[in-house]
């Protein structure tokens, strides 16, 4: 189906979408809505639920992984801790309580869109 004005605004920004990845017609790539790639025109998008047979006609990003549920369960594990953490925390300690490393963990956070200190600043205040 063709994107909302919505979608699309997602798209260019950035933004995570759990139930939609989006194809891009002329390269024949479906891509997670965070995927950092060049934004692509309006008219060559077409917008599927996650669970779609007619991504079958597209092959997967090789940048934002959109089939890699490990992705995701990073992102998920990063909030969790977050959310537990009592203490002032650093990217590099959280890197290491994950098991991760720092730069793998920074990695992971840039693709959904999510920069360390503004999300726990944001975390801090809520």
């Amino acid at each position: 189906m063709k994107p909302t004005m919505n979608q699309y605004q997602a798209i260019i920004n950035c933004q995570e979408n759990d139930d939609y990845y989006y194809a891009v017609k002329t390269t024949k790539i479906f891509c997670r809505f965070s995927c950092k790639s060049k934004a692509p025109n309006l008219n060559n998008i077409l917008i599927f639920a996650k669970n779609s047979k007619n991504l079958a006609n597209f092959r997967p990003c090789k940048r934002c992984e959109p089939l890699n549920p490990q992705l995701t369960n990073i992102i998920d594990k990063f909030k969790n801790y977050l959310k537990n953490c009592q203490t002032k925390i650093t990217l590099e300690q959280c890197a290491k309580a994950l098991g991760y490393n720092t730069s793998y963990l920074s990695r992971n956070l840039a693709q959904h869109g999510i920069k360390f200190k503004e999300y726990l600043k944001n975390e801090i205040n809520n």
